[in-house]
């Protein structure tokens, strides 16, 4: 489904039956299929809508409502908390009054593997320490404020550590998404004159 925000596509699942729940299905689906894989939303319906030629009919599927995913459950409270729930808005194009609680799951309001490590680039901006493996593995406000706060404490103890960035250049982002990343390495290869001097270079 395209993102109601425009950030790219997300998979939404449309299920039938009434003795499992959205939990029981993403647990199932967990155990078995890679991260990028779990679908963003589930979906119940009485019936698999299909055509008169007997294909499923993707236009009577039901419009996917991400905000259905929101817990309602506590505020942010501290700076990084209040700061991570600003970048998870950004980063997902949520609505500015969207009220997002400190117990909303990134990947169920519609994150996925890029946008994980854009939030990621976004909030060592801000001065709060994750990784994307941090964002797979603890998904909401509050988990994520916990780490970065121990992040911190451990960095101040331990004296500051350099941190550099990179936009996401597009060989790694076409390949984000598949089995197995979880390093990559990027170079560039200029083309110079003959005549190049290091003072040049420099220059």
């Amino acid at each position: 489904a395209d993102h109601p925000g425009g950030n790219d596509k997300y998979l939404a699942a449309y299920y039938v039956g009434t003795d499992v729940t959205d939990d029981e299905l993403r647990e199932h689906l967990t155990a078995r299929v890679p991260d990028y894989m779990i679908p963003t939303v589930f979906i119940p319906i009485t019936t698999v809508p299909v055509t008169p030629n007997g294909k499923l009919d993707r236009r009577a599927l039901p419009t996917p409502d991400l905000t259905a995913a929101l817990t309602g459950g506590h505020t942010p409270s501290t700076v990084t908390e209040t700061t991570l729930a600003t970048v998870f808005s950004d980063i997902l194009h949520l609505p500015t009054d969207t009220p997002l609680s400190i117990d909303d799951d990134f990947f169920r309001l519609g994150g996925d593997s890029i946008s994980s490590i854009q939030v990621v680039t976004r909030a060592r901006r801000a001065g709060i320490t994750i990784t994307a493996a941090d964002i797979f593995t603890h998904r909401t406000i509050s988990a994520l404020a916990r780490i970065a706060d121990t992040h911190t404490q451990t960095h101040t103890e331990t004296g500051p550590t350099a941190v550099t960035t990179s936009p996401l250049q597009p060989i790694a982002a076409r390949y984000v998404d598949r089995p197995g990343f979880d390093h990559f390495t990027q170079s560039f290869v200029f083309t110079t004159p003959p005549d190049l001097t290091t003072d040049t270079l420099h220059r």
